[in-house]
Protein backbone atom coordinates (compact mmCIF):
# COMPACT_ATOMS: atom_id res chain seq x y z
CA UNK A 1 0.00 0.00 0.00
CA UNK A 2 0.49 1.68 0.69
CA UNK A 3 -1.24 1.75 4.04
CA UNK A 4 -0.10 5.67 2.53
CA UNK A 5 -1.87 5.24 -0.56
CA UNK A 6 -4.70 7.29 1.88
CA UNK A 7 -1.91 9.18 2.99
CA UNK A 8 -2.84 12.41 2.07
CA UNK A 9 -4.28 13.90 5.43
CA UNK A 10 -7.47 15.10 6.49
CA UNK A 11 -8.42 18.49 5.60
CA UNK A 12 -7.15 22.20 6.88
CA UNK A 13 -5.56 22.68 9.87
CA UNK A 14 -7.38 19.64 11.45
CA UNK A 15 -5.16 17.21 9.95
CA UNK A 16 -2.28 18.92 11.58
CA UNK A 17 -4.11 18.90 15.38
CA UNK A 18 -4.33 15.47 14.39
CA UNK A 19 -0.76 15.03 14.10
CA UNK A 20 -0.36 16.79 17.55
CA UNK A 21 -3.69 15.30 19.80
CA UNK A 22 -4.90 12.20 18.18
CA UNK A 23 -1.35 10.03 18.42
CA UNK A 24 -0.91 10.59 21.93
CA UNK A 25 -4.42 9.67 22.68
CA UNK A 26 -4.59 6.85 20.35
CA UNK A 27 -3.99 3.88 22.00
CA UNK A 28 -6.68 5.00 25.39
CA UNK A 29 -9.06 5.50 23.20
CA UNK A 30 -9.09 1.47 21.60
CA UNK A 31 -12.20 -0.94 23.47
CA UNK A 32 -10.50 -3.62 24.77
CA UNK A 33 -9.27 -6.65 22.98
CA UNK A 34 -9.26 -10.03 23.52
CA UNK A 35 -5.74 -11.10 22.99
CA UNK A 36 -2.48 -9.89 24.36
CA UNK A 37 1.24 -10.20 22.94
CA UNK A 38 2.43 -13.75 24.02
CA UNK A 39 5.57 -14.64 22.74
CA UNK A 40 5.55 -18.24 23.65
CA UNK A 41 2.17 -18.10 21.01
CA UNK A 42 4.56 -17.83 18.23
CA UNK A 43 5.86 -21.05 19.05
CA UNK A 44 3.00 -23.24 17.89
CA UNK A 45 3.61 -22.25 14.18
CA UNK A 46 5.25 -25.00 12.08
CA UNK A 47 9.35 -24.21 11.85
CA UNK A 48 10.76 -23.57 8.96
CA UNK A 49 12.54 -25.90 6.83
CA UNK A 50 10.08 -29.31 8.42
CA UNK A 51 8.82 -31.65 6.42
CA UNK A 52 5.07 -30.43 7.18
CA UNK A 53 3.26 -29.08 4.69
CA UNK A 54 -0.31 -29.04 3.35
CA UNK A 55 -1.60 -31.09 0.22
CA UNK A 56 -1.79 -28.96 -2.65
CA UNK A 57 -5.89 -27.92 -3.52
CA UNK A 58 -6.43 -27.99 0.47
CA UNK A 59 -9.44 -25.71 1.31
CA UNK A 60 -9.32 -23.83 4.89
CA UNK A 61 -12.39 -22.84 5.46
CA UNK A 62 -14.05 -21.54 9.19
CA UNK A 63 -15.30 -25.05 9.67
CA UNK A 64 -11.73 -26.46 9.52
CA UNK A 65 -8.99 -23.67 10.25
CA UNK A 66 -7.78 -25.48 13.49
CA UNK A 67 -6.62 -28.20 11.85
CA UNK A 68 -4.18 -26.08 9.66
CA UNK A 69 -3.23 -23.41 12.55
CA UNK A 70 0.20 -24.48 12.87
CA UNK A 71 0.75 -22.63 9.34
CA UNK A 72 -1.54 -19.46 10.47
CA UNK A 73 0.29 -16.62 11.40
CA UNK A 74 -1.21 -15.32 14.46
CA UNK A 75 -3.09 -12.70 12.29
CA UNK A 76 -4.80 -15.61 10.04
CA UNK A 77 -5.85 -16.98 13.77
CA UNK A 78 -7.70 -14.21 14.84
CA UNK A 79 -9.19 -13.70 10.97
CA UNK A 80 -10.69 -17.19 11.43
CA UNK A 81 -11.38 -17.44 15.13
CA UNK A 82 -15.12 -15.64 14.77
CA UNK A 83 -14.03 -13.46 18.14
CA UNK A 84 -13.93 -10.49 16.04
CA UNK A 85 -16.62 -8.22 13.83
CA UNK A 86 -13.95 -9.26 10.81
CA UNK A 87 -13.79 -13.00 10.37
CA UNK A 88 -14.16 -16.18 7.95
CA UNK A 89 -18.23 -16.27 7.36
CA UNK A 90 -19.41 -20.01 5.99
CA UNK A 91 -18.56 -19.64 2.47
CA UNK A 92 -14.94 -18.37 2.77
CA UNK A 93 -11.98 -20.34 2.17
CA UNK A 94 -8.25 -19.96 0.93
CA UNK A 95 -6.99 -22.86 -1.31
CA UNK A 96 -3.72 -24.11 -1.30
CA UNK A 97 -0.99 -24.40 -3.80
CA UNK A 98 2.62 -25.76 -4.36
CA UNK A 99 5.03 -23.53 -3.33
CA UNK A 100 7.46 -21.80 -5.66
CA UNK A 101 10.39 -19.78 -5.99
CA UNK A 102 10.25 -16.37 -4.91
CA UNK A 103 13.47 -14.29 -5.75
CA UNK A 104 14.21 -10.67 -5.71
CA UNK A 105 15.47 -9.42 -9.85
CA UNK A 106 18.73 -11.44 -10.67
CA UNK A 107 20.14 -7.75 -10.97
CA UNK A 108 19.46 -7.13 -7.03
CA UNK A 109 21.39 -10.89 -6.22
CA UNK A 110 23.81 -10.03 -8.44
CA UNK A 111 24.77 -6.76 -6.19
CA UNK A 112 24.25 -8.76 -2.89
CA UNK A 113 26.95 -10.95 -4.22
CA UNK A 114 28.70 -8.47 -5.25
CA UNK A 115 28.80 -5.85 -1.95
CA UNK A 116 29.40 -8.12 1.20
CA UNK A 117 30.91 -4.64 3.33
CA UNK A 118 27.97 -3.42 5.53
CA UNK A 119 28.26 -3.60 8.91
CA UNK A 120 26.10 -2.65 12.10
CA UNK A 121 26.96 -0.21 14.11
CA UNK A 122 25.54 0.66 17.48
CA UNK A 123 23.44 4.11 18.34
CA UNK A 124 22.28 3.65 22.23
CA UNK A 125 19.79 2.09 24.17
CA UNK A 126 20.05 -1.83 21.83
CA UNK A 127 19.37 0.04 18.33
CA UNK A 128 21.61 0.16 15.28
CA UNK A 129 22.56 1.75 11.78
CA UNK A 130 24.78 0.44 9.12
CA UNK A 131 28.23 1.47 7.55
CA UNK A 132 29.13 0.57 3.90
CA UNK A 133 25.71 -0.69 2.48
CA UNK A 134 26.36 -0.55 -1.07
CA UNK A 135 23.41 -2.56 -2.90
CA UNK A 136 21.46 -5.59 -3.00
CA UNK A 137 20.64 -7.05 0.47
CA UNK A 138 23.26 -6.16 3.18
CA UNK A 139 23.51 -9.04 5.06
CA UNK A 140 23.47 -12.26 3.39
CA UNK A 141 22.80 -15.49 5.27
CA UNK A 142 22.04 -13.13 8.49
CA UNK A 143 23.54 -15.28 11.61
CA UNK A 144 24.59 -13.83 15.27
CA UNK A 145 25.44 -11.49 16.57
CA UNK A 146 22.69 -9.83 16.53
CA UNK A 147 20.67 -11.60 13.54
CA UNK A 148 17.39 -10.04 14.45
CA UNK A 149 18.87 -6.43 12.94
CA UNK A 150 20.85 -7.99 10.29
CA UNK A 151 17.17 -9.35 8.92
CA UNK A 152 15.40 -6.33 9.75
CA UNK A 153 17.69 -4.11 7.58
CA UNK A 154 17.59 -6.64 4.80
CA UNK A 155 14.17 -5.92 4.90
CA UNK A 156 14.36 -2.46 5.09
CA UNK A 157 16.63 -2.47 2.53
CA UNK A 158 14.73 -5.44 -0.07
CA UNK A 159 14.39 -4.72 -3.30
CA UNK A 160 12.69 -1.50 -4.85
CA UNK A 161 12.60 -0.24 -8.59
CA UNK A 162 14.14 2.98 -8.89
CA UNK A 163 10.90 4.89 -9.55
CA UNK A 164 7.25 2.95 -9.70
CA UNK A 165 3.89 4.95 -10.25
CA UNK A 166 0.38 3.52 -10.03
CA UNK A 167 -3.13 4.57 -9.00
CA UNK A 168 -4.99 2.92 -6.33
CA UNK A 169 -8.67 2.79 -5.52
CA UNK A 170 -9.51 1.41 -2.14
CA UNK A 171 -12.34 2.17 1.15
CA UNK A 172 -12.80 1.63 4.02
CA UNK A 173 -15.69 0.40 6.47
CA UNK A 174 -17.25 1.15 9.38
CA UNK A 175 -18.47 -1.16 12.01
CA UNK A 176 -22.48 -0.43 10.41
CA UNK A 177 -21.30 -1.19 6.99
CA UNK A 178 -20.15 1.47 5.35
CA UNK A 179 -18.38 2.32 2.92
CA UNK A 180 -16.25 5.00 1.89
CA UNK A 181 -14.37 4.92 -1.51
CA UNK A 182 -11.18 6.56 -2.02
CA UNK A 183 -8.20 6.77 -4.82
CA UNK A 184 -4.74 7.86 -4.91
CA UNK A 185 -1.80 7.57 -7.38
CA UNK A 186 1.53 7.00 -5.96
CA UNK A 187 5.33 7.37 -6.77
CA UNK A 188 7.87 5.45 -4.80
CA UNK A 189 11.35 6.53 -6.20
CA UNK A 190 14.52 4.62 -5.01
CA UNK A 191 17.39 7.61 -5.00
CA UNK A 192 20.35 5.25 -3.41
CA UNK A 193 21.78 1.48 -3.65
CA UNK A 194 19.79 1.01 -6.87
CA UNK A 195 20.10 -1.93 -8.42
CA UNK A 196 17.62 -1.16 -11.71
CA UNK A 197 19.34 -1.87 -15.14
CA UNK A 198 20.09 1.61 -16.48
CA UNK A 199 19.56 3.93 -13.52
CA UNK A 200 22.23 5.24 -11.40
CA UNK A 201 23.35 3.61 -8.10
CA UNK A 202 22.63 6.64 -6.47
CA UNK A 203 20.72 9.29 -7.71
CA UNK A 204 22.42 12.65 -8.22
CA UNK A 205 18.83 14.92 -7.71
CA UNK A 206 18.05 12.78 -4.72
CA UNK A 207 19.91 14.96 -2.57
CA UNK A 208 20.77 12.29 0.47
CA UNK A 209 17.57 10.70 0.30
CA UNK A 210 17.34 6.70 0.15
CA UNK A 211 13.97 6.37 -0.55
CA UNK A 212 10.88 8.80 -1.33
CA UNK A 213 6.93 7.81 -1.45
CA UNK A 214 4.60 10.42 -2.79
CA UNK A 215 0.82 9.98 -2.47
CA UNK A 216 -2.06 11.92 -3.88
CA UNK A 217 -5.87 11.80 -3.20
CA UNK A 218 -7.77 11.54 -6.48
CA UNK A 219 -11.11 10.88 -4.29
CA UNK A 220 -13.21 11.38 -3.12
CA UNK A 221 -13.81 15.47 -4.81
CA UNK A 222 -13.18 17.59 -1.32
CA UNK A 223 -9.78 15.31 -0.66
CA UNK A 224 -8.98 16.20 -3.93
CA UNK A 225 -5.01 16.92 -4.51
CA UNK A 226 -3.99 16.49 -0.81
CA UNK A 227 -0.64 14.85 -1.08
CA UNK A 228 1.61 13.54 1.48
CA UNK A 229 5.22 13.48 1.29
CA UNK A 230 7.39 10.59 3.23
CA UNK A 231 11.24 10.81 2.85
CA UNK A 232 13.76 8.40 4.01
CA UNK A 233 17.32 9.58 4.75
CA UNK A 234 20.31 7.71 3.16
CA UNK A 235 21.51 8.04 6.53
CA UNK A 236 19.47 5.45 9.09
CA UNK A 237 20.84 7.63 12.09
CA UNK A 238 18.40 10.36 10.99
CA UNK A 239 14.78 10.40 11.26
CA UNK A 240 12.46 9.86 8.76
CA UNK A 241 10.52 13.22 7.27
CA UNK A 242 7.08 13.60 6.76
CA UNK A 243 5.39 16.32 4.21
CA UNK A 244 1.47 17.27 3.40
CA UNK A 245 0.40 19.49 0.77
CA UNK A 246 -3.04 21.31 1.58
CA UNK A 247 -5.05 22.24 -1.16
CA UNK A 248 -7.30 24.86 1.55
CA UNK A 249 -3.88 26.53 2.40
CA UNK A 250 -2.36 25.69 -1.21
CA UNK A 251 0.73 25.21 0.49
CA UNK A 252 3.26 22.64 2.11
CA UNK A 253 3.64 21.90 6.10
CA UNK A 254 6.57 19.90 7.55
CA UNK A 255 4.68 17.80 10.45
CA UNK A 256 6.25 16.86 13.33
CA UNK A 257 7.61 12.93 14.37
CA UNK A 258 4.18 12.86 16.72
CA UNK A 259 2.41 12.49 13.09
CA UNK A 260 3.88 9.00 12.52
CA UNK A 261 1.45 7.35 14.59
CA UNK A 262 -1.77 9.75 13.44
CA UNK A 263 -4.66 8.18 11.71
CA UNK A 264 -4.15 8.31 7.94
CA UNK A 265 -6.83 10.15 5.78
CA UNK A 266 -9.67 8.76 8.42
CA UNK A 267 -8.22 4.71 7.67
CA UNK A 268 -7.22 2.54 9.95
CA UNK A 269 -3.14 3.03 9.21
CA UNK A 270 -1.34 4.89 11.05
CA UNK A 271 2.23 6.78 8.68
CA UNK A 272 4.43 4.19 10.22
CA UNK A 273 2.25 0.67 8.82
CA UNK A 274 3.16 2.23 5.10
CA UNK A 275 5.64 0.11 3.58
CA UNK A 276 4.04 -2.63 5.18
CA UNK A 277 5.52 -1.37 8.47
CA UNK A 278 8.88 -0.96 6.46
CA UNK A 279 8.70 2.90 6.65
CA UNK A 280 10.18 3.37 9.77
CA UNK A 281 13.65 3.93 10.11
CA UNK A 282 15.58 0.58 12.41
CA UNK A 283 17.51 2.87 14.32
CA UNK A 284 14.27 4.16 15.84
CA UNK A 285 13.57 0.32 17.35
CA UNK A 286 14.80 -2.90 18.97
CA UNK A 287 14.40 -6.31 16.96
CA UNK A 288 13.55 -9.38 18.86
CA UNK A 289 14.03 -12.75 16.35
CA UNK A 290 11.32 -15.43 17.66
CA UNK A 291 11.95 -17.50 15.44
CA UNK A 292 11.81 -18.82 11.89
CA UNK A 293 8.58 -20.26 10.81
CA UNK A 294 6.47 -21.89 8.26
CA UNK A 295 3.44 -19.80 7.46
CA UNK A 296 0.76 -20.04 4.65
CA UNK A 297 0.40 -16.59 2.02
CA UNK A 298 -1.01 -15.38 -1.35
CA UNK A 299 2.45 -14.48 -3.40
CA UNK A 300 1.50 -15.77 -6.54
CA UNK A 301 -1.98 -14.17 -7.07
CA UNK A 302 -3.13 -13.59 -11.01
CA UNK A 303 -2.26 -9.52 -11.57
CA UNK A 304 -5.20 -9.36 -14.00
CA UNK A 305 -7.84 -11.01 -11.23
CA UNK A 306 -6.18 -9.23 -8.09
CA UNK A 307 -8.05 -6.08 -8.71
CA UNK A 308 -11.63 -6.94 -9.96
CA UNK A 309 -14.70 -6.31 -6.72
CA UNK A 310 -16.29 -8.98 -8.17
CA UNK A 311 -13.35 -11.55 -6.70
CA UNK A 312 -13.50 -9.85 -3.23
CA UNK A 313 -15.45 -11.24 -0.41
CA UNK A 314 -18.13 -8.52 0.75
CA UNK A 315 -19.88 -9.39 4.45
CA UNK A 316 -17.83 -9.52 7.63
CA UNK A 317 -15.17 -11.25 5.02
CA UNK A 318 -14.69 -8.12 3.29
CA UNK A 319 -12.01 -7.41 1.60
CA UNK A 320 -10.28 -10.44 1.66
CA UNK A 321 -9.50 -11.88 -2.02
CA UNK A 322 -11.70 -14.91 -3.39
CA UNK A 323 -9.67 -18.18 -4.36
CA UNK A 324 -9.73 -17.58 -7.77
CA UNK A 325 -7.08 -15.11 -7.44
CA UNK A 326 -4.48 -17.68 -6.48
CA UNK A 327 -3.36 -20.37 -4.51
CA UNK A 328 -1.70 -19.48 -0.52
CA UNK A 329 1.47 -20.98 -0.72
CA UNK A 330 3.56 -22.63 2.60
CA UNK A 331 6.55 -19.59 2.71
CA UNK A 332 9.67 -19.74 5.13
CA UNK A 333 9.14 -16.57 6.88
CA UNK A 334 11.56 -14.47 9.71
CA UNK A 335 9.04 -13.56 12.67
CA UNK A 336 10.59 -10.58 13.90
CA UNK A 337 8.93 -8.36 16.95
CA UNK A 338 9.79 -4.99 16.72
CA UNK A 339 9.38 -2.45 20.19
CA UNK A 340 10.35 1.35 19.99
CA UNK A 341 13.05 2.41 21.75
CA UNK A 342 13.07 2.75 25.90
CA UNK A 343 12.99 6.24 25.08
CA UNK A 344 10.17 6.53 22.77
CA UNK A 345 7.93 3.84 24.63
CA UNK A 346 5.17 6.92 25.97
CA UNK A 347 4.86 8.17 22.32
CA UNK A 348 4.58 5.35 20.46
CA UNK A 349 1.37 3.80 19.29
CA UNK A 350 2.24 0.48 19.49
CA UNK A 351 3.67 -1.63 22.24
CA UNK A 352 4.75 -4.45 19.54
CA UNK A 353 4.68 -4.87 15.83
CA UNK A 354 5.64 -7.84 14.84
CA UNK A 355 6.88 -9.02 11.16
CA UNK A 356 6.69 -12.07 8.93
CA UNK A 357 9.00 -11.45 6.64
CA UNK A 358 10.16 -13.79 3.79
CA UNK A 359 13.12 -15.55 4.08
CA UNK A 360 13.36 -14.95 -0.29
CA UNK A 361 11.95 -12.00 -0.95
CA UNK A 362 12.27 -10.49 2.43
CA UNK A 363 9.05 -8.68 1.68
CA UNK A 364 6.83 -8.31 4.84
CA UNK A 365 3.72 -10.63 4.36
CA UNK A 366 1.51 -10.31 7.24
CA UNK A 367 1.72 -7.72 10.34
CA UNK A 368 0.08 -8.34 13.88
CA UNK A 369 0.12 -4.57 15.90
CA UNK A 370 -0.26 -4.63 19.31
CA UNK A 371 -1.25 -0.99 21.28
CA UNK A 372 0.42 0.01 24.06
CA UNK A 373 -1.17 -1.73 26.70
CA UNK A 374 0.06 -5.24 25.07
CA UNK A 375 -3.44 -5.75 23.49
CA UNK A 376 -3.62 -7.12 19.80
CA UNK A 377 -5.35 -4.15 17.39
CA UNK A 378 -4.49 -3.99 14.07
CA UNK A 379 -3.25 -6.88 11.59
CA UNK A 380 -2.44 -6.56 8.21
CA UNK A 381 -2.51 -8.93 5.04
CA UNK A 382 -0.92 -8.49 2.09
CA UNK A 383 -0.80 -10.08 -1.58
CA UNK A 384 2.08 -10.60 -4.09
CA UNK A 385 2.08 -10.77 -7.60
CA UNK A 386 4.68 -11.01 -10.75
CA UNK A 387 4.50 -7.99 -12.89
CA UNK A 388 5.73 -8.06 -16.96
CA UNK A 389 8.66 -5.28 -16.87
CA UNK A 390 11.16 -4.24 -19.30
CA UNK A 391 14.86 -3.73 -20.03
CA UNK A 392 15.50 -6.78 -16.99
CA UNK A 393 17.31 -10.20 -17.44
CA UNK A 394 13.55 -11.39 -16.40
CA UNK A 395 10.89 -10.87 -17.89
CA UNK A 396 8.66 -10.43 -14.41
CA UNK A 397 9.55 -9.60 -11.51
CA UNK A 398 8.11 -9.33 -7.98
CA UNK A 399 8.17 -5.87 -6.34
CA UNK A 400 8.23 -6.45 -2.31
CA UNK A 401 6.14 -2.85 -1.68
CA UNK A 402 4.63 -1.04 -3.52
CA UNK A 403 2.55 -3.38 -5.81
CA UNK A 404 0.61 -5.11 -3.37
CA UNK A 405 -3.19 -5.84 -2.11
CA UNK A 406 -2.97 -4.76 0.87
CA UNK A 407 -5.77 -4.18 4.33
CA UNK A 408 -5.52 -3.58 7.66
CA UNK A 409 -8.19 -4.33 10.43
CA UNK A 410 -8.94 -2.55 13.53
CA UNK A 411 -10.15 -5.19 15.21
CA UNK A 412 -10.43 -3.15 18.56
CA UNK A 413 -12.78 -0.43 16.53
CA UNK A 414 -14.63 -2.75 14.24
CA UNK A 415 -13.31 -1.36 10.80
CA UNK A 416 -10.67 -1.76 7.96
CA UNK A 417 -9.05 -0.25 5.17
CA UNK A 418 -8.09 -1.44 1.94
CA UNK A 419 -6.38 -0.12 -1.06
CA UNK A 420 -5.34 -2.21 -4.60
CA UNK A 421 -2.86 -1.48 -7.13
CA UNK A 422 -5.10 -0.95 -10.11
CA UNK A 423 -3.78 -3.24 -13.28
CA UNK A 424 -0.47 -3.86 -13.10
CA UNK A 425 2.41 -1.35 -11.76
CA UNK A 426 4.36 0.80 -13.75
CA UNK A 427 8.16 0.77 -12.62
CA UNK A 428 11.12 2.21 -14.56
CA UNK A 429 10.83 3.69 -18.06
CA UNK A 430 6.97 2.59 -17.81
CA UNK A 431 6.44 4.93 -15.71
CA UNK A 432 5.10 8.11 -17.47
CA UNK A 433 7.50 10.63 -18.15
CA UNK A 434 6.13 13.42 -16.47
CA UNK A 435 5.88 11.01 -13.11
CA UNK A 436 9.86 10.46 -13.38
CA UNK A 437 10.80 14.12 -12.23
CA UNK A 438 11.94 13.58 -8.93
CA UNK A 439 12.39 17.43 -8.67
CA UNK A 440 8.41 17.35 -8.30
CA UNK A 441 7.65 13.96 -6.89
CA UNK A 442 10.39 13.25 -4.51
CA UNK A 443 11.23 16.54 -3.21
CA UNK A 444 9.44 18.62 -0.73
CA UNK A 445 9.66 21.75 -3.39
CA UNK A 446 7.79 20.07 -5.55
CA UNK A 447 4.79 19.75 -3.16
CA UNK A 448 4.86 23.89 -4.04
CA UNK A 449 4.27 22.80 -7.40
CA UNK A 450 0.57 20.87 -7.10
CA UNK A 451 -2.29 23.06 -8.53
CA UNK A 452 0.02 25.86 -10.65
Amino acid sequence: MRRAVFSAFGAGLAVLMAAVVLAPAAASAQQVATETFNRAAYDTLAPAGSSETIPDGTRITAQNWQQYQKFLSLAMRAFFSGKYMWRAEPDFYIETGPTRPLPPPLEYRQDTEKYNQTRLVPVGEGAYTVEGYMAGQPFPNPQDPNKAEKILYNAYYQYAPAVLWNTWPGYQIDRYMNISPAQSQIVYFNLAHNSDPGYPRTNPAGHGYFYSEWVQQLLPEQSKYQTALILLPDDPSRGQELYVFLPSLRRSLRLSASARCAPIAGTDWANDDSKDGMNRIPTQFNADLIGEKKILALVHEDGALRGDPKNFYTGHSAPFHKAVTGKWELRDVWVIDEVPRPSMVNGYCYSHDVFYIDKELYAVLQNEYYDRSGKLWKIQISNRTQDPVRGFKEDRVTIPAGDEPVWIYDLQNSHVSYAYPQGYTKIDDDVPAQMRDISIYALPSGLNQIMR
